[in-house]
């Protein structure tokens, strides 16, 4: 059969390769029909994901026809079409038995190789490296599915592969964000990204009943990809036209970008906290203790951005003086006096 084979870095190549046959006794081999590429395949290409190996099969996102089942297989007959999760799953172990299919205890056979590479094993996972078993993946004519009792689904009479073939992985993962994210009826979400993740997050939201939806794009990486988009499309999840372009949707269903507060230059640290020292001087003065806002350093009474970011590298200010300088060489020692107001 011909399969898409992994060479090395950003070798991918069109191969003649052995068909394969059944291993085990739950096993079924499907012909693919159809199969689609994930963005995760570009790591694989990229040489990111280790033990990849000459030869290995790619492809996670496939589904096909049975054309051969294992003597213990009863859930599939001959014929059926499937959809087969990139996730090869036992329903046995305890994760299984949780729901975490992810990390299934048996279906990787190189669970070792995995848990010292990531503290813990991964479940199998179809042509996705040797540290998560090792198995062909479906960009290929034929496909061997192990343990296909489990996590493959049957198609319905009447639909056609287009209509069920992201149920293999990018339409789950979308919808788990939105799942995630607890969403009951009625809410206003916001989903950064507008990629095919993001897409399905976003129809999996309207499912979940979310109210109104605000879908932001990123300006940096559209002009990287050398497309235009807008920052921010808000649609209400009764709208059926959920992908049409900004500014095709209705007048009602759209906002504008919400104005974030700018980031203030900074003062000078010591005069900064002399002014924090003032301010609390006043507030004990009057009975009080002086007010410290979670997300903001005494006296950094503007900016709204999380500690995290402010105390950042590329957010810190120059410190030319000497007494700036003296105030972060005590704050390194720890002591009190001269920690900055962000730390």
């Amino acid at each position: 059969m011909k399969a898409l084979c992994w060479h090395g870095t950003n070798d991918i190549r069109c191969d003649n390769v052995p068909d394969p046959r059944i291993e085990d006794a739950r096993d079924v081999v499907i012909k693919v029909t159809s199969c689609a590429i994930c963005g995760s395949d570009l790591h694989l290409m990229d040489g990111l994901m280790p033990t990849m190996k000459s030869g290995d099969i790619l492809g996670h996102e496939f589904m096909g026809e049975v054309i051969e089942t294992g003597s213990a297989h009863n859930k599939f007959r001959k014929g059926d079409r499937i959809v087969v999760p990139f996730n090869i799953n036992c329903g046995e172990c305890r994760q299984c038995k949780l729901g975490n299919y992810s990390v299934c205890q048996r279906s990787n056979r190189n669970a070792a190789k995995a848990a010292a590479q990531f503290g813990y094993t991964t479940a199998g996972l179809f042509g996705y490296s040797h540290l998560t078993g090792g198995y062909a993946g479906g960009q290929a004519e034929y496909v061997r599915v192990p343990m296909a009792d489990v996590a493959p689904m049957k198609v319905p009479d009447g639909m056609t592969d287009e209509q069920v073939l992201f149920l293999t992985d990018i339409f789950p993962t979308g919808y788990q964000a939105a799942e995630q994210a607890g969403i009951k009826g009625g809410e206003i979400v916001a989903i950064w990204g507008t990629g095919p993740v993001g897409l399905f997050a976003i129809q999996s939201a309207k499912l979940l009943g979310a109210e109104r939806i605000i879908s932001m794009r990123s300006p940096f990486w559209s002009a990287k990809a050398g497309v235009s988009t807008l920052p921010v499309i808000d649609e209400r999840s009764g709208s059926d036209r959920a992908h049409a372009p900004h500014d095709e949707l209705d007048a009602s269903a759209t906002r504008k970008a919400p104005a974030f507060p700018p980031l203030r230059r900074r003062t000078d640290p010591a005069a900064r906290q002399g002014a924090a020292r003032a301010g609390a001087s006043a507030q004990q003065g009057r009975g009080r203790s002086a007010p410290r806002h979670p997300r903001r350093g005494a006296g950094d009474v503007g900016t709204h951005w999380p500690s995290r970011v402010r105390s950042g590298a590329a957010s810190r200010p120059r410190r030319n003086s000497a007494e700036a300088r003296s105030n972060e060489s005590g704050a390194r020692r720890g002591s009190l006096a001269g920690r900055r107001p962000h730390d």
